[in-house]
């Protein structure tokens, strides 16, 4: 049992130093654990903890550059299966005639959509007609998605979810629509998914998949005839489930990433997910380097490469909390470190400026002062109430920061040339030495 819980692979170091010292911390009063389990439990070092390695997002032209082959493979395969699926109707229907150059195709297609496999002969090989249409792959390609392409919908829907690229292979196939399928309210559904590396107690976890309002999309690209399929993460979960129909039921399980493979035979011919060696292989496929950009600055695909980039854009958790993505996914971007400073930056210079405003007095200008004798105007300019430039104007503001009609002579100014402020009339402003240093000012 404890190797059972103890077990971290597919976990990184910190995960595993949390996952350990939660377990520490439920098994520390249990008088019923024995003392060799106890031992093990607490002689294991804490795995350390390194430096946050740095991941960094997606600029525009990569993310576009990666965008535009998903959505071509996604299309073609789209394209092709429903034309299968229509030519297969059109055959059960009775409508392709014996003779017709798409008889003996819609005749193969149904034998694989019901048995799973195409005619054979006594020997096991295909018999001649699967050759004469192209082989084996050409033709079940017609109902079934092929590994590149069910990469290809893995990649996207990390794009546009921002979640783990493994989480979103293993999706099932079965989900919960609260919205009802309703016209007119917000389209979601919702898909249990797993997570291990969350620990136990927080493994199980429930993706909300929204759909993008048709208004927003049409704003993201108006010359796009497609605007909501290829950005909205419904649309695509629903697309994923359509062309995956066939290879669900004959592969025996309820993923929704199901597709078909010629190369292997029996149960191993109907794959499910994707995974780094996929993506690896799709990139290949597409003229994008594995490992290090090209000359011509062409980005690896990462699938980690992706979701951050999603994160870093959205600034929203996604499976997993606010301070996890603060300081793991956020404090290892260089892009997000320099638009904190410069954030942090203009935050202190705004607060400076308000404090040198706040020690700051207006100073009244002597022709704004001769024009407020005559015009009420002048308050306007000088951002006052008229009857307090009148009363500053005339004398009568007796305030120590706002009362000085000179603030040209200082208190140790000679005796024949006294301050003709007004500022507190019971002291004699004849005697510049007893004036206060703040009446000086206007």
């Amino acid at each position: 049992m404890l190797e059972l819980w103890t077990r971290t692979e597919g976990r990184n170091a910190a995960s595993q130093c949390t996952h350990l010292h939660r377990l520490r911390q439920l098994w520390r009063d249990d008088k019923k654990l024995s003392k060799e389990v106890r031992d093990a439990l607490y002689k294991e070092r804490m795995p350390e903890v390194t430096a946050l390695s740095d991941v960094p997002e997606y600029d525009d032209d990569a993310m576009q550059r990666i965008m535009v082959a998903l959505r071509h493979d996604i299309r073609v395969a789209r394209d092709r299966i429903r034309a299968g699926q229509h030519l297969l109707a059109r055959s059960r229907a009775g409508q392709i005639r014996s003779g017709h150059p798409d008889h003996e195709l819609g005749m193969l297609l149904d034998v694989f959509a019901r048995t799973g496999d195409l005619p054979r002969t006594p020997g096991g090989t295909m018999v001649s007609v699967v050759w004469k249409l192209g082989g084996s792959q050409e033709i079940t390609r017609r109902l079934c998605l092929s590994s590149r392409e069910l990469t290809a919908f893995g990649l996207l829907l990390t794009a546009l979810t921002a979640e783990n690229s493994g989480t979103v292979a293993a999706w099932p196939a079965a989900h919960y629509r609260p919205d009802g399928g309703v016209a007119g309210v917000p389209q979601i559904a919702l898909i249990e998914a797993s997570k291990p590396r969350r620990g136990p107690e927080r493994e199980h976890m429930v993706t909300p998949v929204e759909d993008v309002p048709e208004e927003l999309a049409v704003l993201l690209v108006a010359d796009d005839p497609e605007p909501r399929l290829f950005r909205s993460p419904l649309r695509v979960y629903q697309l994923l489930l359509e062309l995956t129909q066939l290879a669900r039921r004959h592969g025996g399980h309820s993923s929704a990433f199901a597709g078909f493979r010629t190369q292997t035979s029996g149960a191993k011919r109907w794959t499910r997910g994707a995974n780094a060696k996929n993506i690896a292989r799709w990139s290949v496929q597409h003229g994008f380097p594995t490992k290090e950009p090209t000359k011509d600055g062409v980005e690896p695909v990462e699938a980690r490469r992706l979701r951050q980039t999603g994160i870093e854009r959205k600034r929203r958790p996604v499976a997993h909390s606010r301070s996890t993505m603060n300081d793991h996914y956020l404090a290892r971007s260089q892009d997000v470190a320099t638009q904190s400073r410069v954030v942090v930056a203009d935050a202190l210079r705004s607060q400076v400026a308000a404090a040198r405003k706040r020690r700051s007095i207006a100073v009244l200008p002597a022709a704004l002062v001769a024009w407020a004798a005559s015009d009420l105007g002048a308050a306007r300019d000088a951002e006052l109430d008229p009857t307090v430039l009148r009363r500053l104007v005339s004398g009568e503001q007796d305030t120590v920061l706002a009362g000085c009609t000179d603030h040209l002579n200082s208190p140790g100014a000679l005796r024949a040339n006294p301050a003709r402020n007004r500022s507190w009339l019971a002291w004699d402003a004849r005697t510049p030495a007893r004036c206060p240093t703040n009446s000086r000012c206007k």
